[in-house]
C-alpha cells in the first residue's frame, strides 16, 4: 500500500494546473486518443501566448486527467 501512495504523490507532484501547453500539439495527440479522452478537446481553453522564439501562438491549460493520459502511465 505504501508503494501506491508514493506513486500517486510522485505523479501528482509534476502536474501544474497553471502551466501552458501548445494547444495544437495537445489537440493533435488527443485526436488519436479513445473517445472518452477526445471529449476534452472541445473543453480546452484558447489562451494567446508566445513561443520560445517570440512568435504568437495559441496555448491551453489541461486538466489533470488529460495530463495523466498524455504524460502518465497509460
Amino acid at each position: 500500500m505504501d508503494n501506491i501512495k508514493s506513486y500517486e504523490q510522485l505523479n501528482e507532484s509534476y502536474y501544474d494546473e497553471n502551466r501552458l501547453y501548445n494547444r495544437d500539439a495537445i489537440i493533435k495527440r488527443l485526436q488519436k486518443a479513445p473517445a472518452y479522452m477526445k471529449s476534452y478537446i472541445s473543453k480546452l481553453p484558447e489562451i494567446r501566448c508566445t513561443d520560445a522564439a517570440g512568435n504568437p501562438s495559441t496555448c491551453t491549460q489541461i486538466p489533470q486527467v488529460v495530463y495523466q493520459y498524455l504524460f502518465g502511465s497509460f
